[in-house]
């Protein structure tokens, strides 16, 4: 790699940097995903993230606007953690497992993802569940 060249890091607490390629980089979290980027295309996500409260968002972004080494955020405030992110062009469908409540009739349910529309990666998103998750898992069409 040259020192033209850009990568993006996106962790699982929901941040988000641009940078070039150098010997040692600190980031918060777990690690998501790691790859070149190219400026002129972009790069296309599906997202899927609890907040603090454990109420679980999706949207669609494409991130193509940066500055160089300055971190950016998915997440609306702090606590929130990226369950799902997605690079298919068919995310299928998500199955939500929610928090347990005495007298609760519904344990379980499920969202299609290819309703999302594409959003800023700064917006909120589209709430999936009126109801606080434990478990997400992805169901592949």
């Amino acid at each position: 790699m040259s020192e033209y060249d850009r990568l993006l890091a996106v962790s699982d607490d929901g941040t988000y940097r641009i940078m070039g390629p150098e010997d040692k980089v600190l980031l918060p979290g777990k690690v998501l995903h790691l790859e070149p980027f190219d400026p002129e295309k972009g790069e296309s996500f599906t997202v899927v993230y609890k907040d603090r409260d454990r109420i679980t968002f999706g949207k669609k972004i494409h991130i193509h606007k940066f500055i160089k080494g300055r971190e950016y955020r998915l997440i609306k405030g702090p606590g929130g953690k990226v369950a799902l992110l997605l690079q298919d062009d068919e995310p299928g469908e998500v199955h939500l497992t929610f928090v347990r409540v005495p007298r609760q009739r519904v344990n379980e349910g499920t969202f299609d993802l290819s309703i999302l529309t594409p959003t800023s990666p700064s917006a909120l998103g589209r709430r999936l569940a009126s109801k606080p998750v434990t478990k997400i898992k992805r169901i592949r069409s």
